[in-house]
């Protein structure tokens, strides 16, 4: 008996660590989706079909309409614009934490 409550209580830690990862992933997730929302179209669109739908850049190109070697150079301007989203993010983000430590 002692030995079946050993091993339901680590099954139990187990799913509390899975569980917790999986909140630390879906915290990530929101995060990327909400400095996504902060990009401007169309590039905006191009990552939302390529990073997120997992669809490649000959799929994106034919569904917006664009030529393959355009949207290659598209989807290098739209990671651009995603990362200058991001670091003024983290950047706001930083200032925050500092001033909180501060205090």
């Amino acid at each position: 008996m002692d030995r079946e409550a050993e091993l339901l209580a680590e099954l139990m830690d187990n799913i509390n660590d899975l569980l917790e990862k999986i909140n630390k992933e879906n915290e990530k997730q929101k995060e990327i989706l909400e400095q996504l929302d902060k990009v401007e179209q169309p590039y905006r669109l191009i990552l939302e079909k390529v990073y997120i739908q997992g669809k490649n850049l000959v799929q994106t190109a034919n569904e917006m309409n664009y030529n393959y070697e355009y949207m290659k150079r598209m989807n290098g301007i739209a990671l651009k614009k995603f990362e200058e989203v991001t670091k003024s993010y983290w950047k706001l983000l930083s200032n925050y934490v500092i001033v909180i430590i501060d205090i």
